[in-house]
């Protein structure tokens, strides 16, 4: 996860992603959060990333996107919370854009991390002092500014940049994957004070050095808004001094805790420090070893190698899903009569820049999934929609609800972990839910009447307590007659995507509980299948989205209770 506030320096970004592309960890996938550019600036960014070839390197594409913010404003935190949620692999790693790493970083943290079974795991840093000029970086001197054996120091003070350590997304929960965006200076420092507190972590291995911090001589640093103006210079002392106050009370709470609560250290439980509170909530103090190691027949986590051995029968198309109708006639009725809604379509290709519009060349929400969703709604006019898990569909959602049908759209976002535009607000969303789905009261969903919607974008995952458990087996099956339910990133009647599952390591199993949930199931049909219409009828799909071959993709799986 890359953050840059400054696309024109791009020599320094170069050198940085240099140094991700040189990495023998694979595969890497590039994150480059951009404050504040617009899209003639995030073209620069994804040109300078074009330079090294990624895949043949055996690594991700860059995923590059664009966080809105006021000139002048430092937004640092915001930048990697976006960012984070865009992670694709296990590990998690931060690179600000005028630092760079060893090739072997990734490597050796990750593997440190697996043997010594570590949530958080760091390397060492050297400090260097430069001078950025237009086509050069003069390293001055170097200094070994970050000594320090273990947490006793680490509590003492910072000694641990942020591209200086991986941690393991398998060990920690994804809420407290959160960035304080209170904090102008110091934000990753509190981070891994929390998480430091709370979960495992391995400071030995910080006898090795992995990257280089470079220090500007000259004052700039990263997302740092150097200026000799004394109003502003006064802003960021009083930046400085608000992080460390900060600080100092998250330590305070730290300290205050283990004399507290003895019992609690005793057992492995402690409580967690968010932002300038202490949220009393016992947890271990790391997730337990599995049992079963992944790839074991006992274990939920495929082994690539078996997967590997019988690729060409798992991934041979097929139409075969016994005791599941996908009527494949009404869906190529639906098309024709969604025709007439395609022309109201107007969606940019590349990231307009301003975080409130969909673009087609994202990689979560692809291009025949947001025109299905926008003709779809014209056509049906539901009178209310709940969306379980937000992010580009709600834009598109709110868009047309706002442009094409009046506001007459109830519409509400549940998501735990809402992005900025969610939390600013925007026109044509009426409500946002900030509560996981399964901690709700199940009345909440009794409001969807006939023709409403369901939308339903969830972790994907079916283990215990997840909101894939809860929505199948508590929510949709309680849904009114005539309600619609859409689900996302279901590949039925095939696999989920071959490099999905062998490259990029995921485990997803949702499509699986769909299917079993469809089986000999007469109480609800299949509306419209994404993927099985643009793979096994794409001439009929491209009459009414011409688009779909040239900006392809497709996910979406939609059914309707019986009335």
């Amino acid at each position: 996860m890359i953050r840059v506030h400054d696309p024109g320096r791009a020599l320094e970004l170069d050198r940085a992603l240099f140094s991700l592309a040189s990495q023998t960890f694979q595969p890497v996938h590039p994150i480059i959060a951009i404050q504040g550019c617009g899209g003639a600036a995030s073209a620069r960014v994804r040109n300078t990333a074009d330079v090294f070839d990624w895949q043949e390197r055996g690594h991700h594409p860059p995923t590059v996107i664009a966080v809105s913010a006021p000139a002048g404003r430092d937004i640092r935190a915001r930048l990697l919370n976006e960012g984070i949620r865009y992670a694709k692999y296990r590990f998690l790693a931060f690179l600000d854009f005028d630092d760079y790493l060893y090739e072997d970083a990734y490597e050796y943290l990750a593997g440190e991390a697996l043997r010594e079974d570590t949530a958080i795991t760091f390397g060492g840093i050297v400090r260097q002092n430069v001078r950025v000029f237009e086509k050069f970086i003069y390293a001055a001197s170097q200094s070994a500014d970050y000594v320090g054996e273990g947490i006793a120091d680490f509590m003492v003070t910072n000694i641990c940049p942020i591209h200086s350590f991986v941690i393991d997304r398998a060990k920690v929960l994804p809420g407290d994957l959160i960035f304080n965006i209170a904090l102008k200076r110091l934000e990753d420092y509190d981070l891994l004070l929390r998480l430091c507190d709370k979960y495992t972590s391995r400071f030995a291995s910080r006898a090795k050095p992995v990257g280089v911090y470079n220090w500007h001589l000259d004052g700039r640093g990263t997302t740092q808004f150097f200026d000799a103006d004394p109003e502003k210079a006064a802003a960021d002392r009083q930046s400085w001094n608000q992080a460390r106050r900060h600080i100092w009370r998250v330590k305070s709470a730290l300290r205050s805790r283990r004399k507290r609560l003895p019992s609690l250290e005793a057992e492995g439980q402690s409580d967690g420090v968010i932002g300038d509170h202490e949220l009393v909530v016992k947890h271990p103090k790391s997730l337990p070893p599995p049992l079963f190691p992944p790839g074991h027949f006992y274990s939920p986590i495929a082994n690539p190698i078996e997967l590997r051995a019988r690729e060409s029968r798992l991934w041979s198309q097929s139409d075969d899903m016994c005791g599941v109708n996908l009527n494949a006639g009404a869906q190529l009725m639906l098309l024709d009569l969604l025709r007439p809604h395609t022309a109201s379509i107007n969606y940019p290709i590349d990231d307009p820049g301003d975080n409130k519009q969909y673009f087609y060349r994202n990689d979560q929400f692809p291009l025949l999934d947001a025109e299905f969703l926008h003709a779809a709604l014209c056509f049906y006019r539901p009178k209310m929609m709940i969306e379980v898990g937000s992010g580009f569909s709600s834009l598109i959602t709110a868009e047309v609800n706002r442009c094409l049908l009046g506001q007459s759209v109830e519409f509400i976002c549940i998501e735990p972990y809402p992005r900025q535009f969610l939390i600013d607000g925007v026109e044509g969303i009426t409500r946002l839910v900030r509560q996981r789905v399964e901690d709700l009261d199940l009345s909440f969903f009794d409001r969807l009447e006939s023709g409403d919607v369901l939308f339903i974008d969830s972790s994907h995952v079916a283990k215990v307590g997840s909101d894939v458990n809860h929505l199948f087996f508590n929510v949709v099956p309680r849904l009114r007659p005539g309600v619609v339910v859409h689900f996302h990133d279901i590949f039925l009647p095939d696999e989920y995507p071959k490099r999905w599952v062998l490259d990029e390591g995921r485990n997803w199993n949702e499509q699986y509980f769909l299917r079993a949930f469809l089986e000999f199931n007469p109480c609800f049909e299949v509306v419209w299948a994404a993927h099985f219409m643009g793979t096994r009828h794409t001439e009929a799909v491209l009459r009414t989205f011409p688009r779909y071959l040239d900006l392809g993709g497709a996910g979406s799986f939609w059914i309707r209770r019986r009335e």
